[in-house]
């Protein structure tokens, strides 16, 4: 049954999406009708457009950002086919504009949005309701924002600031709807948004009039709900189908006589036993949606008995099956805080049990397991899982809530520790001393739970490994050996496992030991993926590292497994697919020729290189997620597989390189330009620049041990053999350290160029060299890569430090 109100706004909105109106903002009292008239949107609507509808009705309204994570995994896997076909590797014009259009657009939002700051959290959002966009006209829903988490509403402004921009391409054909009781309630600046409100305080004919569409007949009745509810004919709407509304009088609290109707109903039926009653409670426990799975571990019974008692539930309207397996809502807020109440001083045993049920479903969801122990009263355990909480969304880039903070405040010692972290960060992020950082993590407060002791340490060993010098990667060895071998929470133990792996394989080079951290790694995880089927993540995420312990076929194979998980849930794992793809892609630069598989060509590598880029391309274009290393990748298969000419890779790394700022292994970019310039021609114009180059990185033995070998290419086409010379014999006392894959075949390269020196020979071409070079390093019949075949030597660039 509608309302005349309701219609009136459905109308207003309507007018307004037709006008191209981009942000609506409704508002009215509680019942209202507001979810009731978004609802009705998203149904006429949904022939035309894509809807994505939010709401605080959610398990995870408690977790940060909690709407927007809730919605979209509500969404399904977004894995729509992106429009890469084979057909594309040939048009050059295209594939280059692509990368082009993509470098012009990141840079762009990064100038025009540097007021606005994103979080990785944020981006990673974005991105997915990006990608959701691209299917078609999206409309956004955006339900009671006045009871989101802070987080949640925090990125709808930052979206709305978008929305209002009319420039801003990520949110082309997008109408934002969203709803509370008022403007001030928001707690936003929302602009310049057209605002409609629901007036449902009605005279009292109107009120009567509605009521008896309601087939509400008593005149006394309609009297007495006209002064309960202030003429506010929703509220009798929402609450008429779970209770006899001719029971209310004008006495008592409209509640609290909801709650006494529905003890009645309860009472006074056959089907809702103890057991049904007893299951309705504890579910409040995990949220008004909840998941029979985590009922089942809370109340330690089985999933078919619950299952009965919860359909009993759906029967009398007081939840609702959801669209997703086992997943389930309370079916107004009445009812959910009528069962909240009776479950009177239980609440914290309960709250206390599903926290310890989540250290082992959800052993990454600090902020989660910290508000369950909170509820629990236990703030000896909880303020450390908060501490973490804090301390691992600063390392991901983005500020813990106001709230958070403010709680974490009023304990000093926990204070400190998260303090001293933060501001080594930051330190870190903008190059200052690193001691300087080192010291004041070490400086933290001792008087500590253990769990914050080790997350401190990890913070300090991860920027020991990623700025340290030798004594630096002695002393963590003993610290993260120490805690894997320990008791320690089980998401630390992966994380220190990692940090240790990659110690052991690019610092130490004790390929035995990471060999073994790796196998523990990988057991413990198989055994936990019973009770937390997300850990299968954490296993790609140690394939992907591969390459940093082994070579060839095993470093191809283990990578593309990692790619193909995470290319399948690129909107969940989008980071995670880009450096999946990024190392596939180095990996697979060495296989061309000598692989078993016969697909991998330099074809098919360019065809994932060219999927990694539309990706990007259609996803909220500020992410952070390594894109030099992704987009250098690019360009080498271009060039390898002859979809791009040495100018356009030249040209896109002039685009890449302009970045202000620090772009990681830069060097390695600017000597791969440097190389493309030389193969298109340019053999005396780049003498002076290599060299350059090569004399200001002899801090970093790798960079300097490659940048050498291609500049002695240069030297010798331009037969400079007593600099030739002179560069060899400084690169003999150079030992890099190079990787298992680089190995054999830098040495094969590094003793051709022995000879072609002591021949002392003159070229007439570059391309004479590259022939001679080509057909005599490689003479006997074992396999041979098609990248090592040639004088110059790219660099691949990899994931093996960030995870």
């Amino acid at each position: 049954m509608e309302f005349k109100y309701i219609d009136v706004a459905f109308g207003k909105i309507k007018k307004q999406i037709t006008d191209f109106e981009k942000t609506i903002f409704l508002s009215g009292i509680e019942c209202a009708g507001k979810s009731y008239v978004l609802e009705k949107v998203g149904k006429y609507y949904s022939s035309d457009k894509v809807i994505l509808s939010l709401t605080s009705t959610s398990v995870l309204e408690n977790l940060e950002y909690g709407v927007f994570i809730a919605a979209l995994s509500r969404t399904g896997e977004y894995s729509q086919a992106l429009s890469v076909a084979t057909g594309i590797i040939s048009e050059k014009n295209k594939t280059f504009g692509l990368v082009s259009e993509f470098l012009i657009n990141y840079k762009k939002n990064q100038l025009k949005y540097q007021l606005i700051s994103f979080s990785e959290v944020e981006i990673d959002i974005l991105n997915r309701i990006s990608l959701i966009r691209k299917k078609s006209e999206l409309l956004i829903l955006a339900d009671d924002v006045d009871k989101w988490d802070s987080e949640s509403k925090k990125l709808l402004g930052k979206l709305i600031a978008l929305q209002n921009d009319l420039e801003c391409s990520f949110i082309k054909d997008t109408v934002l709807i969203f709803t509370a009781k008022s403007v001030e309630s928001l707690d936003l600046n929302i602009g310049s948004c057209f605002h409609i409100e629901i007036e449902c305080n009605l005279s009292y004919n109107s009120f009567s009039e509605e009521a008896r569409k309601l087939k509400i007949s008593s005149e006394q009745t309609i009297h007495e709900l006209y002064d309960i509810t202030n003429g506010n004919i929703g509220l009798i709407a929402n609450i008429k189908k779970y209770i006899d509304v001719s029971s209310l009088t004008r006495t008592e609290s409209l509640q609290k006589q909801l709650f006494q109707i529905l003890e009645k109903r309860i009472d006074s039926s056959k089907k809702i036993s103890d057991e049904v009653l007893s299951t309705l409670q504890t579910a409040t426990v995990i949220g008004k949606e909840f998941n029979l799975k985590y009922l089942t571990k809370l109340l330690e019974q089985p999933i078919g008995e619950l299952d009965y008692h919860i359909e009993i539930g759906c029967d009398e309207k007081f939840v609702t099956k959801q669209d997703s397996e086992n997943q389930f809502s309370f079916s107004t807020d009445t009812l959910y805080s009528f069962f909240v109440s009776k479950l009177n001083g239980r609440s914290t045993d309960y709250h206390y049990k599903f926290a310890k049920i989540l250290e082992k479903i959800s052993p990454y969801q600090f902020y989660l397991r910290y508000f369950h122990m909170n509820l629990s009263g236990n703030v000896f355990e909880a303020i450390p899982l908060l501490t973490i909480h804090c301390i691992r969304q600063c390392m991901d880039g983005c500020d813990p809530s106001e709230k958070s903070l403010e709680i974490l405040h009023k304990h000093d010692n926990y204070w400190n520790v998260y303090q001293n972290i933060s501001q080594s960060i930051k330190n870190y992020r903008t190059g200052t001393d690193y001691t300087q950082y080192y010291d004041l993590i070490e400086s933290s407060d001792l008087c500590v739970d253990p769990m914050v002791n080790i997350e401190k340490d990890y913070v300090l060993c991860l920027l020991k490994y990623r700025t340290g010098n030798m004594n630096d990667f002695n002393d963590i060895e003993s610290i993260l050996a120490e805690y894997f071998d320990g008791d320690t929470d089980f998401s630390q133990h992966i994380r220190i496992g990692m940090l240790l792996f990659l110690l052991y394989c690019n610092r130490l080079g004790n390929y035995e030991k990471a060999k073994k951290v790796e196998k523990t790694i990988t057991k413990q995880i198989q055994q936990e993926l019973v009770n937390c089927l997300d850990l299968e993540k954490e296993i790609r995420i140690m394939e992907r590292l591969s390459p940093a312990l082994y070579a060839n076929e095993i470093a191809y194979v283990k990578t593309q497994r990692s790619l193909n998980f995470f290319e399948d849930k690129r909107t969940n794992y989008s980071k995670e697919y880009i450096m999946s793809l990024t190392n596939f892609l180095g990996v697979g630069i060495y296989l061309v020729g000598t692989t078993v598989d016969s697909e991998l060509s330099w074809e098919s590598l360019f065809t994932k290189a060219c999927k990694g880029i539309e990706f990007l391309n259609n996803v909220f274009n500020m992410n952070i997620y390594g894109i030099p290393k992704l987009i250098n990748n690019y360009i080498l298969v271009g060039i390898l597989s002859r979809s791009l000419t040495f100018q356009e890779g030249i040209e896109l790394f002039d685009s890449l390189l302009s970045e202000n700022g620090h772009i990681p292994s830069r060097a390695l970019l600017e000597c791969n330009q440097m190389i493309l310039k030389f193969l298109d021609g340019e053999k005396e114009e780049i003498l002076v620049p290599m060299k350059e180059l090569f004399l200001n990185t002899k801090a970093h033995e790798y960079y300097h041990f490659i940048i050498g070998i291609n500049y002695l290419n240069i030297l010798i086409v331009n037969s400079a053999y007593k600099d030739a010379e002179i560069i060899f014999d400084e690169l003999n006392y150079v030992v890099p350290t190079i990787s298992i894959m680089d190995d054999l075949y830098i040495k094969k390269h590094y003793d051709m160029l022995k000879i072609i020196i002591a021949e002392k020979k003159q070229y007439s071409s570059i391309e004479e060299y590259c022939h001679y070079f080509e057909k005599s390093i490689h003479l006997d019949e074992s396999p041979f890569p098609d990248v090592w075949r040639k004088a110059s030597i790219f660099s691949d660039l990899q994931y093996w430090s960030e995870y």
